[in-house]
């Protein structure tokens, strides 16, 4: 058994800060000190994010707080809901544990239509 993951990020606890999660992901991917990260950051434009930190950023989320979804349905949540700092990744985030499919249903059925 690996552990990687959890050297890194250490399992988390039932109802534990997803915006220290998500800021604890960033600051190691993009080898910045977390300090350097605030709830109103925008990734594209202030963090210079793209594509690919995109998918190891949701990839690491995916694995650290054990979310079942895919890449492209949280893609066009994000898109639609145009979210954009690292506070509305974690509403998101924090929504997609609650509602769970109920959440990305409704960008699934506006897509089909």
């Amino acid at each position: 058994m690996s552990t990687e993951k959890s050297d890194r990020y250490p399992e988390s606890a039932p109802g534990e800060d997803v915006l220290g999660r998500i800021t604890a992901i960033l600051a190691d991917l993009l080898e910045i000190d977390s300090s350097e990260i605030k709830p109103d950051t925008k990734l594209e434009e202030d963090l210079g994010a793209d594509s690919l930190l995109y998918l190891e950023m949701f990839e690491e989320l995916k694995d650290d707080l054990h979310l079942d979804i895919e890449m492209h349905q949280i893609q066009r949540y994000a898109s639609k809901h145009r979210v954009a700092t690292v506070a509305e990744i974690a509403n998101m985030i924090r929504r997609y544990q609650t509602e769970g499919e109920a959440m990305l249903g409704e960008v699934t059925s506006e897509s089909a239509g």
